[in-house]
């Protein structure tokens, strides 16, 4: 599968699904994308942004990220979506590997945020992994602040902050309090807790305090996942790696009755029993 700038001046949106791609161009049409796997891409969806080439798209009716492998070995964003998102249009990242294989300042995921001022309803993120870098989520460090609501939950990530009112001084910064106060999360693992702390509380782009179920490591500990093959940046560095958890993971399991799906991407069982793993895959 190939999906290149071919398309960056058309009012067009691809759909990528079942495709295996080992290199590409840089492809910034893919608006949904189902059962992939993509090396060395970087999904892009800037619609309404200052990027020119981007700013002419037909608006999505919900937008679909799922059970698939995403990586990258240059130091850019795996997943980057700077738009604004509605409550009837929706974001979904179910069931993804989001690796970043090289080191650098650039996030692994990024959504709605450094300096993102649009406005940010139903955006979900389940059963999913990011690693190598950080996770940038729904910031409201910039005015004018928009509101910003989203869930993370049964996700494992290496790093994840949010921004709000205490990081811009500003008092009024505080529309995405849903999200530093996990309204909706549960039953995540934070490796190395959030890029300025690993300490819950004011100010803390980790959150005011855990969610339900909810671990995290630091820089100097980091929580013990155990994958069977890290070949992100912080791990072999290598790219395509192996993110099903090891025989001595510490990851959280998923409660019974609340596993949201039935089988991982790579058509492993995802028991409902309570001894499901979070993340994006099972053992």
């Amino acid at each position: 599968m190939l999906a290149n700038n071919l398309f960056n001046s058309q009012n067009k949106m691809v759909q990528a699904i079942g495709c295996d791609q080992q290199t590409s161009a840089v492809s910034n049409a893919i608006y949904n994308i189902l059962a992939c796997k993509c090396l060395e891409v970087r999904f892009h969806d800037a619609k309404y942004s200052s990027v020119t080439f981007l700013g002419d798209r037909e608006a999505v009716a919900g937008q679909f990220i799922g059970w698939s492998f995403l990586s990258q070995t240059s130091d850019n964003n795996v997943l980057l979506i700077d738009r604004p998102i509605s409550a009837t249009e929706g974001l979904a990242v179910i069931g993804c590997v989001i690796e970043r294989a090289v080191s650098g300042s650039t996030a692994a995921a990024y959504i709605n945020a450094d300096g993102n001022t649009d406005a940010v309803e139903n955006v979900v993120v389940q059963m999913s992994t990011v690693m190598g870098q950080r996770f940038n989520f729904l910031y409201n460090d910039a005015a004018p602040y928009a509101v910003k609501h989203g869930q993370l939950k049964f996700s494992v990530v290496e790093e994840i902050n949010t921004k709000s009112d205490l990081f811009s001084t500003d008092g009024t910064a505080n529309k995405n309090w849903s999200v530093i106060h996990k309204l909706g999360w549960g039953h995540n693992a934070f490796i190395h807790g959030a890029s300025n702390t690993a300490v819950y509380g004011v100010g803390s782009w980790l959150g005011e305090f855990p969610a339900i179920g909810e671990v995290n490591g630091s820089p100097d500990i980091p929580f013990h996942v155990a994958f069977v093959d890290d070949q992100s940046s912080t791990g072999g560095g290598a790219g395509d790696g192996d993110y099903r958890p090891g025989g001595s993971t510490e990851l959280p399991v998923i409660p019974a009755g609340l596993a949201p799906y039935s089988y991982d991407y790579r058509g492993t069982i995802v028991p409902n029993d309570g001894s499901a793993y979070i993340g994006a895959l099972q053992p």
